[in-house]
């Protein structure tokens, strides 16, 4: 281990008496392995470096320089380790099984943070918590943890691989538990009893006095009571009882019998007892009275029955007989499209629903008959698709089932292409018909035992952490391993009997205003997002005739809006209506998460909760969790002339059909029908651009929607599947494209519009902007300026944090960068200049001309014919460059700009020469063939890659190159004086090794700065400054380090190439390594570091080196500027790293990374303050104890 960064010539005084505490606090947390003393050191530390006194231990991982984040995962790690010694002490260990929906609301949990409770419970469970502790109607349930995931046997294939995951007995036991608690809890039970074996009587709720004047009014209309007198007719129940005593002592012959009926009625039996009393003597007692002269109309016939149901029944389904049926759902700390979905209904099975079916056409009730179908082909599909492994075979089950091609799953009445579609109860048979079929040729079987469907779920849901959907989305989002996921059992609330199941948006999802959500009647579960069913809107609930369901409507709302004040983010709610006999609306919560939105949804979600009141800036700046989505504010969208040409027509464009726009944002490609192929292409090859055409998305598809440019769908809403997906990933996209259909053309697959038939791999442009598709390409654009919301949330962002962004640019950008946020400049490729077609050719002459004076003549002769021939190049590239610098530093003027010198390989500049470009060389430089032909073989023979003949090293030994550019930039800056602006540029050396390059190259800058100042009589104070480019170990060497401070001086500046760092660092190529090596790197985690990727994320060794040159700098002089350089700017875990470290002040990026390097400076810093806003008592007192401890080692 590198020994920790004290040395007497880096670190004196009081900064040095800061790290040995450091060093003595991180000893006693190490020894100790105490929970509280790593929090200790984290809150100390933070502490000295909000007041000052230090410079912070950063966010690096290498202890050897800082220890933040390794504090971090101490306090991680030992905090799981308690929470779990804790939950194993509580209630005799119960809740080490399962966790049951009345014990999150105990004391233990109540201790438990929000981010434990995620990951102890998963998203999922932890949302239904959140609603319950809100007073929101959710369904009982009970939880097997995340960490259960990782006590199950694993399945693994010949490369090591987990591909399954089994349950062990202790598990199926834990399950086993939790289903019999359920039970008890709901009143119900699982599978078939024997009340449910013939035809069911109703067995209603209590009676209420209102209720029994109902029944009442009933009865009068058809019983005559015009003989009977009434002595207590104030008293509801004596009326009652007398009116009953008197029409049914006839009807029962006894009256006992009418005593123990009213004895019935009043201790609660209700409806049902009045039905089973007079039903069973039906044939008995009518055959012995005079009925059909005394009491003919006294019967209560099933009619009347039905009648006093509709009137005032609670339920259709008589409570005793309705079967208990759960959900398996899985349930990580961080939302994972990837995972199993819900599976629905378990605890049905073929003989249990037949009886149920058979009992609701017993009443006449085909709604009650079609919901327990409907239950169970659910749970058919989704175990034959999930668990059992057969999707196409289902897919193709279910087609195959339906009357018509656009008959609709999981809907009663849906409106398709302008026409109603209607699932029968007999289609519904056909349905389950087919899916029982395909169980038995597939040979497998659904369990009878509802305990034996619950271990297959829960088996499933824990093997599909690792399925390869999932697996891919972990990449993505580098969500760790050891996170696992929970188990969570629901009871259904069952929205297919007459109810509904519903998504809600507190927010549009793209636009950011008003609530938004879609419903699915006599439908549940993921229904409404499976894109398979048009829905309807939240809106028309609203503006319903229906009294109810404007109640469910504001209902719903009440509830979406609570939970979105309560979770300081919009909401995406899962929720499910249950109606009763009386058509009472039940509204139960199922879930809710953070929503995923586009960025312009989230900027305009954000702003407008601030101006609300509902959350604080800081709180609106968190909410992002994602900084790399603000660059969807850059991404393509369609030219609009070009656009117009489009929808004209012009070059066989056209507008082929519109859908629901879904995701922001334009893409073009060629249509892939399958997901997989377009997966595979993708990972061949990067520069394969498709678009994903499908009539609906599952999480079988998210690797092919990762890969594709677009995403169409001929199904689906703004809240299904395709749409969640686009929106978390910055992809276009459109649903319901209903003039969308497949088939297939003379063995070709391929998909129509309209009519018109097109083969797979047809060029189409998706315009989610406005929904639109067109035939063949649209040429795209970048947005050209920020609307006026994205830039108060920049703004908003750019207050809270302390890095300066500035922009890695050349001129085709430079104002567009500048539009975007950038504080100036950090970066500015002068190479890169001379490489367009109409530059190069002068470049290539100069730099032959350079080799051929340096190198290869020592005739004095020909070297001044070569010098005077160099000089005229030299003079054209001055020119271009002075005018190149008049582009670059108008739009930042008050601002700085910094000039990088010629930095890159020669043999960059040759490297696609022709033979008839040698052959035009030859002849434009008056050289022969041979001569040219030798010099580029010693000019090509240089080559070393990036650690070759290029940067300082070249200015030193062709000054005449450097000299140009900085006389070119020294030009425009007096010019820009004069004109009364007020330019400021730093002039860049880059590529240093050793002080002696810099001092030469530093001499000559000066020189040509007094001549030009001189020239044109303008005083150049304030308005440049000279640097370097940190990127070579030997440059951040602490004796090189600051021998090049001092040369620079005072108004020096470092700016860190930190892609050439880790080069130099890690000994890798940034060209190369991506070829062979490094993406197998980064999958076997070899830099366990941001996002694995060195090019991509900072490293330990680099931020060394970083953090020993800025601190020298800025110990010799505060006004030094440090910098980093490079595309880790953009990297919200690189940013995070820099802002730990108060010596570095800026990070520069390119323009379209600018966005997001503001939101996450912004965050990094929010972070960093509510770090140091720790309890700082006990901080201090730890830096006391600290500081004598420190003090007795001193006099030892």
């Amino acid at each position: 281990m590198t020994p920790v960064l004290t040395k007497s010539n880096i670190v004196t005084g009081k900064e040095r008496d800061v790290l040995m505490s450091r060093s003595i606090l991180h000893r006693l947390a190490a020894n100790s392995e105490s929970f509280w003393a790593y929090k200790a050191g984290l809150v100390y530390n933070a502490a000295k470096m909000s007041l000052g006194l230090g410079k912070g231990i950063g966010t690096l991982i290498d202890p050897s320089v800082g220890r933040e984040e390794l504090y971090k995962g101490k306090i991680i790690s030992l905090s799981e380790a308690r929470n779990k010694r804790e939950m194993r002490t509580i209630k005799d260990g119960r809740l080490e099984r399962v966790v049951w929906f009345e014990d999150v609301m105990d004391g233990f949990f109540q201790k438990l943070s929000t981010d434990s409770l995620k990951e102890w419970l998963g998203g999922k469970a932890w949302s239904l918590v959140f609603m319950k502790a809100l007073g929101l109607k959710v369904p009982e349930f009970f939880v097997l943890p995340t960490y259960q995931c990782g006590k199950c046997e694993l399945i693994k294939d010949d490369d090591g691989n987990v591909i399954a995951r089994k349950l062990i007995e202790k598990q199926k036991r834990d399950i086993k538990d939790g289903l019999e608690k359920l039970e008890r809890a709901t009143g119900l039970k699982f599978g078939l009893h024997e009340s449910r074996k013939s035809p069911s009587f109703f067995q209603e709720e209590f009676f209420t006095i209102r209720q029994i004047k109902k029944l009442c009014k009933v009865l009068k209309k058809n019983i005559d009571f015009s003989s009977v007198e009434f002595e207590n007719s104030g008293n509801t129940i004596e009326w009652l009882n007398e009116a009953l005593t008197k029409d049914l002592y006839g009807l029962c012959g006894s009256q006992n019998r009418v005593a123990h009926i009213i004895k019935e009625l009043r201790e609660g039996g209700g409806l049902g007892t009045l039905v089973s009393a007079t039903a069973g003597y039906r044939d008995k007692e009518l055959s012995t009275l005079d009925v059909a002269q005394q009491r003919k109309r006294l019967w209560l016939s099933r009619i009347i029955i039905e009648e006093i149901a509709e009137e005032f029944s609670p339920k259709i389904c008589p409570k005793k007989n309705e079967p208990l049926t759960t959900s398996g759902r899985s349930g990580a700390k961080i939302s994972l499209p990837g995972m199993l979905r819900t599976i629905l209904n378990m605890g049905l099975y073929k003989e249990l629903v037949d009886v149920l079916v058979a009992n609701a056409l017993e009443i006449g009730d085909e709604a009650l008959a079609y919901s327990h179908f409907d239950s169970y082909a659910t749970l058919l599909e989704q175990m034959g698709d999930d668990v059992f492994g057969c999707s196409r075979k289902v897919a193709e089950a279910r087609q195959e089932a339906f009357d018509e091609k656009k008959s609709i799953f999981h809907l009663e009445r849906a409106k398709i292409a302008g026409r109603e579609a209607v699932t029968t109860l007999k289609n519904q048979f056909k349905i389950v018909a087919a899916y029982e079929a395909l169980y038995s040729n597939a040979k497998v079987e659904l369990p009878k035992d509802h305990n034996e469907q619950a271990y297959l779920v829960a088996e499933s849901v824990f093997s599909s952490w690792n399925s390869p959907r999932a697996e891919v989305l972990k990449k993505a989002k580098r969500i760790p391993e050891r996170l696992g996921t929970a188990v969570i059992f629901v009871k259904i609330a069952p929205g297919n009997s007459g109810g509904g199941t519903g998504v809600i948006y507190s927010r549009h999802s793209n636009t950011g205003k008003g609530i938004t959500g879609d419903m699915l009647f006599n439908a549940q579960g993921e229904a409404v997002v499976s894109g398979k069913s048009n829905t309807t809107s939240l809106n028309r609930l609203k503006k319903s005739e229906d009294p109810k369901l404007r109640a469910l409507h504001d209902e719903i709302v009440s509830g979406v809006k609570l939970l979105e004040r309560e979770g300081k983010a919009p909401q995406d709610v899962e929720i499910t209506v249950v109606r009763d006999r009386r058509g009472r609306m039940k509204l139960y919560y199922l879930q809710t998460r953070k929503a995923q939105m586009s960025a312009k949804g989230f900027v305009e979600s954000a702003l407008s909760m601030v101006e609300e009141g509902i959350i604080t800036e800081e709180e609106a700046i968190m909410m992002i969790e994602e900084p790399e989505k603000m660059k969807e504010f850059v991404l393509p969208i369609f030219d609009e002339a070009d656009l117009a040409k489009a929808r004209k027509g012009d070059g066989g464009r056209r507008l082929l059909a519109k859908g629901v726009p879904a995701a922001f944002g334009a893409g073009c490609g060629a249509v892939y029908l399958d997901s997989d192929e377009l997966a595979a292409k993708k990972a061949e090859n990067k520069k394969i651009k498709g678009v994903l055409v499908a009539e609906e998305t599952s999480q079988d598809n998210v690797a092919g929607m990762l890969a594709s440019e677009a995403i169409v769908t001929s199904t689906g809403s703004r809240l299904c599947h395709a749409s969640v997906i686009a929106n978390m990933y910055g992809i276009p996209c459109v649903v319901a494209v209903l003039d969308l259909e497949f088939a297939v053309k003379d063995g070709k697959k391929g998909f129509v519009f309209n009519g018109e038939f097109f083969e797979e791999g047809t060029v189409i442009s998706v315009n989610a902007k406005e929904g639109e598709v067109f035939l063949g390409e649209i040429k795209t654009v970048i947005p050209d300026k920020l609307d006026e919301r994205t830039i108060a949330f920049r703004d908003m962002a750019a207050r809270h944090k302390r890095l300066k962004i500035y922009a890695n640019t050349e001129m085709a950008t430079a104002q567009f960068a500048s539009d975007l946020g950038a504080e100036g400049v950090g970066l500015q490729r002068t190479e890169h200049q001379f490489l367009g077609p109409d530059r190069l050719v002068v470049a290539q002459q100069a730099i032959i001309k350079c080799w051929q004076y340096y190198f290869d003549s020592n005739d004095s002769s020909e070297k001044k014919e070569i010098f005077q021939s160099l000089s005229m190049l030299m003079d054209t590239l001055g020119q271009q460059q002075e005018e190149d610098n008049g582009i670059m530093y108008g739009p930042y003027n008050g601002r700085w700009v910094t000039t990088r010198l010629f930095d890159a390989p020669l043999e960059e500049f040759f490297v696609k020469i022709s033979e008839k470009q040698r052959a035009s060389l030859a002849t434009t430089l008056n050289m022969s063939r041979e001569k040219l032909d030798f010099l580029l073989k010693k000019i090509m023979g240089a080559k070393e890659g990036e650690r070759g003949f290029r940067g300082a090293r070249m200015g030193v030994l062709f000054p005449i190159i450097y000299e140009t550019q900085v006389r070119a930039s020294f030009n425009k800056i007096a010019s820009l004086i004069k004109d009364g602006k007020d330019p400021k540029v730093k002039i860049e050396i880059p590529v240093v090794t050793v002080p002696q390059e810099v001092r030469i190259i530093k001499d000559m800058i000066l020189k040509i700065r007094d001549e030009v100042a001189i020239k044109e009589d303008v005083d150049f104070s304030g308005h440049y400054k000279i640097g370097i480019m940190v990127e070579t170990p030997s440059s951040m060497d602490g004796e090189v380090a600051r021998e090049i401070v001092e040369i620079l001086g005072e108004d020096g500046f470092g700016g860190v190439g930190s892609n050439d760092g880790i080069g130099g660092f890690y000994y890798v190529s940034r060209n190369e390594a991506p070829k062979t090596f490094l993406g197998k790197y980064v999958e076997l985690l070899m830099y366990p570091h941001g996002t694995g990727d060195p090019f991509r994320s900072v490293m330990p060794a680099v931020v060394n080196g970083i953090r020993r040159f800025a601190d020298i700098a800025k110990s010799i002089s505060r006004s030094f500027e440090m910098l980093l350089c490079g595309e880790h700017g953009a990297d919200p875990y690189s940013i995070g790293v820099l802002d730990g470290i108060e010596s570095v002040d800026a990070v520069s990026v390119s323009p379209f990374n600018i966005l997001t390097a503001i939101l996450a400076a912004a965050q990094a810093a929010i972070r960093r303050e509510k770090t140091a806003k720790m309890p700082l008592s006990q901080a201090l007192m730890m830096g006391s104890v600290l500081e004598k401890k420190k003090r007795e080692v001193k006099k030892t």
